[in-house]
């Protein structure tokens, strides 16, 4: 019976760390994404473009495609 609830407090662990790590990238794409409105609406679109840049090696250091 202790095996179960090791196993059951680990499993625990290990949903609580990949939501912390979810919220933390959502953080940052909501940040990504404000810096993206701003520059288009205020016409920097050289930043745009880096910005741009910056969410592809977001998605590629988080191994997904874009």
């Amino acid at each position: 019976m202790c095996d179960v609830r090791e196993r059951i407090t680990a499993r625990e662990k290990e949903l609580t760390e990949d939501v912390e790590y979810l919220e933390r990238g959502l953080d940052k794409a909501v940040e990504y994404l404000q810096d993206v409105v701003s520059c288009y609406k205020s016409g920097r679109l050289i930043s745009l473009h880096i910005i741009v840049g910056q969410i592809e090696g977001f998605l590629a250091a988080r191994g997904e495609e874009y």
